[in-house]
């Protein structure tokens, strides 16, 4: 039954759309046809009155040329017979004037005029006859013609459309709808095929038929291929439990309201038994709330929810009586039968990497000598630095230390290693703690320093102030000797004298050589514009 409805609806709606066109088509015709129709009946009626007048135009010239009323007053009533004909007027250039009928002349007459020359120099010419149309009679006329053209154009018209819709119900509509038949009681996953209606075989009805054939056998294969996966389907489900519960890394399930649904034993025995236990009992605990970096974690489930990907970050875990554990967790959305989306969280255990990277790390950014930072642990502290902290002032200083060579090279190079560390608990004693400290090589070092905008200028004076004067003290070398260093110093400013690291680096040491030229033991802020700013 829905099917026949549909196919009814598809056949009064192609008949209603081609009616409407047709009705269209046919409105504008109408008028267009009218307009050429009247207007060609128009210009007919005013051709046989031309006609007309030649008929009479030699009698008219001998009349005219006579002036021989008697003759012209027949002619003009002659002509008024004719029902297009108002009026006429026949005058000669010597005065003879006759009229017949209505003279007066109407809005948009087409007067018909006729020159009249000598009957024997016909160049001469001697009047003219004048035909005033009787125009609302013409007019009438040429309507009544004009629609009767429009009547028979629009019976043909329709019987026209009448038989198109037949054709395209016969042809299209009617095939169409024995398919629709076949293919509604045709089970899905049978062998039922549709029947192509007699006469289609070779046209796009027939092909139609063939395509939807070949539908229905792939349906029938999928179908039988859907019935044997699912038969494998759940045996590989209980080989996938056993994976999952047998599995040594953590696998859990959260819903979206952050609660612990389930979790296979390697994730209870990473984050504990208890803490497993009470996040399923109680649902309005949320499993975030395990982790240190729950904004983290907030931000890396929002984008696993919607991101077709998996998402995966490192976590700290905070186990009461037991050292941090350090985790990589990967997120990925999944369906539940129902179609809930859920979130899966894998945890791996990498505790063990974690502290081996930060005891390689250490030893690898820390000098051995002095216990500072070294270069390379620097520059990474300080490119964090000034990424997270892009519109705040920082400051770079780099120090060489003045008259340390010779004392390396007078007392040997433990003293001069006894020289770099006391030099090193000078500068530290001098910073506060938020301020970084390295030993940049060598003799050299570097002090990084984050403060206001207002102050900044003012703080690094007094740090480097400060730094001259511990330095004006002796240093113990050992072997009852001592002797003193000083301390050039170089300042950039960021975002003033620039933001990257390096060229900040570049214009300490562009400062710091300027002062060992000038007398070394002083500290100078660089100016881009004036060379340098003594500030010392």
């Amino acid at each position: 039954m829905l099917s026949n409805s549909l196919n009814a609806k598809l056949s009064i709606r192609t008949g209603i759309t081609i009616a409407l066109f047709a009705c269209l088509f046919l409105f504008i015709s109408a008028i267009v046809l009218f307009q050429l129709s009247y207007k060609e009946e128009l210009d007919e009626i005013h051709k046989s009155l031309q006609q007309l007048v030649k008929t009479v135009e030699q009698s008219a010239k001998v009349a005219v040329y006579l002036e021989n009323e008697e003759l012209g007053t027949e002619i003009t009533h002659g002509l008024i017979i004719n029902d297009n004909v108002s009026g006429v007027i026949l005058n000669s250039d010597t005065g003879m004037l006759l009229t017949a009928g209505d003279i007066s002349i109407r809005p948009k007459a087409r007067l018909v005029v006729l020159k009249l020359s000598d009957p024997f120099t016909p160049a001469l010419p001697i009047g003219k006859l004048t035909l005033i149309p009787n125009q609302e009679l013409i007019e009438a006329t040429a309507k009544k013609r004009a629609l009767s053209h429009i009547i028979i154009f629009g019976v043909n018209s329709i019987f026209v459309v009448l038989l198109v819709i037949m054709l395209v119900n016969r042809l299209l509509a009617a095939p169409l709808k024995k398919i629709a038949q076949q293919l509604h009681i045709i089970k899905p996953g049978t062998s039922q095929r549709i029947i192509t209606p007699t006469g289609h075989d070779q046209d796009e009805i027939g092909q139609l038929v063939k395509d939807s054939n070949n539908l229905l056998r792939q349906m029938q294969k999928t179908i039988q291929q859907k019935n044997q996966l699912f038969d494998e389907v759940q045996k590989l489900e209980q080989k996938f439990r056993l994976l999952f519960d047998n599995a040594r890394v953590g696998i859990a399930l959260v819903n979206m309201d952050g609660q612990l649904l389930m979790n296979n034993p390697a994730f209870a025995n990473i984050v504990g038994e208890q803490a497993c236990q009470y996040f399923s009992e109680n649902q309005t605990r949320k499993l975030i709330e395990l982790f240190e970096e729950r904004d983290h974690l907030a931000r890396a489930i929002q984008k696993a929810l919607t991101s077709p990907t998996p998402v995966s970050l490192d976590l700290s875990l905070k186990l009461e009586n037991e050292i941090d554990r350090h985790l990589q967790c990967i997120l990925s959305q999944v369906l539940d039968e129902s179609g809930e989306v859920l979130l899966e969280l894998v945890i791996y255990d990498i505790s063990e990497r974690v502290f081996r990277e930060q005891k390689a790390r250490h030893e690898s950014e820390v000098d051995t000598l002095t216990g500072l930072l070294n270069r390379r642990g620097c520059k990474r502290l300080i490119k964090q630095s000034l990424m997270k902290q892009p519109n705040s002032q920082h400051a770079v200083m780099l120090i060489d230390l003045d008259h340390f060579k010779p004392i390396n090279d007078t007392y040997g190079h433990d003293a001069g290693d006894r020289v770099l560390k006391e030099v090193s608990n000078r500068f530290d004693s001098a910073l506060r703690k938020s301020d970084l400290l390295s030993r940049w090589g060598g003799d050299e070092f570097l002090i990084f320093i984050t403060g206001e905008a207002d102050s900044l200028e003012d703080e690094v004076s007094t740090i480097a102030e400060k730094i001259l004067r511990l330095l004006e003290a002796d240093i113990d070398l050992g072997s009852g000797k001592a002797d003193r260093v000083g301390a050039s110093i170089g300042i950039a400013l960021a975002p003033r004298h620039g933001t990257d690291l390096n060229a900040l680096i570049k214009a300490a040491d562009i400062t710091m050589y300027q002062i060992k030229k000038q007398g070394k033991n002083n500290y100078l802020i660089y100016d881009e514009s004036e060379g340098m700013e003594n500030t010392g």
